[in-house]
């Protein structure tokens, strides 16, 4: 499925729309995509194709927020894609690493979503990660769609969250640490510090790479 045949699949209204009124609801996408919504809102899904396909989507975000770094962005992520990245803590890593880099052009690391499906507690463990870094995680909802758009008459537009917010108690500690890296590598100062955080930020990922293995066999 080209992703015009998924914009047009995904985007046709399932409910009785009042007159002078468009619905637009967003569901997955099986392919890696960025794109605009009407709204102006960023899409970003990573698909359900376990292939490392993910750095043209951050890619095409990274040219978003340099253009329109107001931008705010809805990231999708599903199951398969998850599992690959929660397969290998260097994978993980990189992954969250890349994501902190391109969430930063805004500024400040905050106004953005993220969708993913609650398939187990490995799942819970990728929520956690995206909380610690202020991304605010919500489910699908109950037919898997993610979005819904009202355009008004009047030219206003609402935006309705499909699924359930995940309540979070986590800290932003991955958010610290990658903030205080970005400020280390853009000011001259001694490498032991740099060095240094870099050790501290693998800890706590291999600790939340070990509580995965622990989820494992919780899983059976």
């Amino acid at each position: 499925m080209g992703m015009m045949d998924w914009l047009r699949s995904s985007l046709r209204p399932k409910v009785r729309v009042p007159p002078g009124h468009k619905v637009v609801v967003v569901g997955p996408s099986p392919d890696p995509v960025f794109t605009r919504l009407e709204s102006g809102l960023g899409f970003a899904d990573f698909g359900s194709t376990p292939a490392p396909a993910h750095q043209p989507l951050f890619d095409a975000a990274e040219r978003q927020l340099r253009l329109a770094p107001r931008t705010p962005i809805l990231w999708s992520l599903q199951e398969k894609a998850v599992r690959v990245w929660l397969s290998d803590v260097d994978v993980l890593t990189d992954w969250l690493w890349r994501f902190h880099q391109v969430r930063h052009l805004r500024g400040a690391e905050g106004g953005d979503l993220a969708v993913l499906p609650d398939f187990g507690p490995r799942a819970r463990l990728m929520m956690d990660l995206l909380q610690s870094l202020g991304v605010v995680v919500h489910l699908p909802g109950p037919d898997g769609k993610i979005l819904c758009e009202v355009h008004r008459p009047d030219g206003s537009t609402v935006l309705g969250m499909l699924g359930a917010a995940v309540p979070g108690e986590t800290g932003r500690t991955l958010q610290e640490l990658y903030a205080k890296r970005i400020e280390l590598e853009n000011s001259p100062g001694p490498e032991e510090a740099l060095a240094e955080l870099k050790a501290r930020e693998r800890s706590f990922l291999r600790n939340a790479f070990d509580k995965r293995i622990i989820y494992k066999y919780a899983e059976g």
